[in-house]
């Protein structure tokens, strides 16, 4: 009986053991982490839901290895927020200098190795990713060389096999992020093939590590998305697909590299329209400016009643038809709207004097949309100019939903100068239909902005990871709402089986996206607080 009680109870406490390590989900050395019937896992087979952020490590400076972004107690400090992956940032200039090619420098190993210490210390996995792959930085331009010139891929593909040849045996590494925000510069397939080519490479020297290939960004300048949501599919059995997610970017970025205030969240009187809006109808007995240089005028279209059930949403449009080298400008503009009865309901001003709200497309590409100091009180309005056809400003920020059976009017004032006789100038209501539902900016549209992503990874039976999502510290200020944003997408994330890195753990300062911000970001007074709360409750 005593050997027999001796032996359940060490059954007993090994398989504690098993468990304990299992929800801790360590890296045991000599393993990876893998995928196992599209899903991770983690090194002993249990699964596994990575979630973290990202290190900046200053790679736009372009120094080769950055001395201010993170410390060994940093890890300790992302370690306490209840996170386990590190998605780490890194410049293809730490391992090799441009005038040297194909020659790497054992000091960025050395660098990449002592984080993987501290991050090994701490239970955290770290994902490689080439943000800055020779070529250049890709999102915001200057990448372009990367894709021009066949030499760029071919240092890429053999730095990356020379990384995944030193660590290929590392349990700490979950995996490699081939290129930061791919924006290939005539199509798709230039990066299907470089990724291809990457992985094939580094299956090579390392049959283990997952691989995390993102979406397209963009290609050239179009952002719009292909029936694959822009991802390019590699023949590779470890690989992770990743897309990014800033939406609604007015609010995500407001008050950073010169964007305007953007609001806070939710917001169920903004409503984010689809892309595949098709125009129905305008506002009725709808005047025009007349030709010459005229003063400022009051302008009142007729009402529209809204009886058409594929009607979606409505746009204030500004038009301006012909203008050629003349210029109609535009002040104080409102929508009005009508109950059933035909009494007033209310009034919705509409701002004219931040341009970036307001998108500008002309039928042939001529003239542009302008902001000027020439307003009716001496204030900012908006202006067209140069049109040779049919030219319009439209105000997406501020899309309405028509009720249905109510009537909808606007109102304001205009004024031009050198209007040509045949010229065309009028403020007007479009009405739009879509395919999409529209949705006001809450949680809702924000999962269904993220379920088109995992969507596509489920049926491609993969996993997806959103590498990169967050706030500038403007939304974590007065009552911008920024903590529950942070707070919906990780409730997204999870109800939708999404890995997520958020970006970033530190930044120079408040403007930018760092849970901390400054030179010494441990320091809880240089911290979005709140961020921090949400993270350590959400992820426990």
């Amino acid at each position: 009986m005593k050997i027999a009680f001796i032996i359940i109870v060490t059954i007993f406490m090994i398989s504690c053991e098993k468990k304990q390590e299992a929800v801790l989900s360590l890296p045991i050395a000599g393993n990876t982490i893998r995928i196992v019937n599209g899903a991770i896992v983690d090194t002993i087979g249990n699964p596994l839901f990575l979630r973290g952020c990202g290190l900046g490590n200053a790679v736009w400076s372009n120094v080769e290895i950055p001395g201010i972004d993170h410390d060994p107690s940093d890890y300790a400090v992302i370690k306490s927020m209840n996170m386990n992956v590190i998605r780490f940032y890194i410049n293809y200039r730490t391992f090799e200098d441009d005038n040297a090619p194909y020659k790497y420098k054992e000091s960025g190993f050395k660098w990449i190795d002592a984080n993987i210490l501290e991050a090994k210390k701490n239970g955290i996995y770290l994902v490689l990713n080439m943000h800055v792959p020779q070529g250049g930085f890709q999102s915001i331009g200057g990448g372009g060389a990367l894709w021009t010139n066949s030499e760029n891929q071919n240092r890429l593909t053999s730095l990356w096999k020379a990384i995944a040849a030193r660590y290929a045996k590392s349990s700490v590494i979950a995996g490699y992020g081939l290129v930061n925000e791919p924006s290939p510069t005539t199509s798709i397939s230039q990066w299907q093939q470089l990724a291809q080519k990457i992985t094939s490479t580094i299956r090579e020297v390392d049959a283990n590590h997952l691989l995390f290939i993102e979406r397209a960004l963009k290609v050239g300048d179009s952002y719009s998305n292909n029936s694959d949501m822009n991802f390019v599919k590699v023949d590779d059995p470890k690989v992770v697909y990743e897309f990014h997610l800033y939406d609604p970017y007015h609010y995500t970025s407001q008050n950073w590299n010169g964007n305007p205030d953007g609001g806070s969240y939710p917001d169920e009187s903004k409503i984010i329209i689809p892309g595949d809006g098709n125009w129905l109808n305008g506002c009725p007995a709808n005047p025009t400016a007349s030709s010459g240089t005229t003063d400022w005028n009051y302008f009142q279209s007729g009402k529209f009643k809204n009886s058409d059930t594929r009607i979606k949403y409505a746009l204030p449009t500004l038009a301006g038809a012909s203008i050629g080298d003349g210029t109609i400008y535009y002040d104080s503009i409102w929508v009005n709207e009508f109950d059933m009865s035909g009494n007033f309901s209310k009034k919705t001003p509409v701002t004219l004097t931040d341009a970036s709200k307001w998108y500008y497309w002309s039928s042939d590409g001529t003239g542009s949309g302008n902001m000027s100091l020439d307003g009716i009180n001496g204030t900012k309005c908006l202006t067209i100019t140069g049109s040779r056809n049919y030219a319009t400003l439209s105000g997406s920020d501020f899309a309405i939903v028509p009720q249905n059976g109510f009537s909808y009017q606007i109102c304001g004032f205009m004024k031009g100068k050198n209007l040509p006789v045949n010229s065309t100038a009028k403020i007007d209501i479009g009405f739009f239909t879509s395919a999409n539902p529209v949705y006001p900016v809450n949680k809702t549209y924000l999962s269904i902005n993220m379920k088109a992503y995992s969507d596509w990874a489920s049926a491609n039976n993969a996993p997806v990871f959103l590498g990169e999502f967050g706030l500038t510290g403007s939304c974590f200020t007065g009552r911008k709402g920024g903590t529950q944003w942070v707070s919906d997408m990780i409730d997204g994330t999870r109800q939708l089986n999404i890995h997520f890195s958020y970006h970033v753990y530190r930044e120079d300062d408040i403007t930018g996206f760092g849970i901390f911000y400054g030179k010494t970001p441990t320091q809880l007074a240089n911290t979005q607080a709140n961020l921090v709360s949400v993270f350590r409750s959400k992820l426990r």
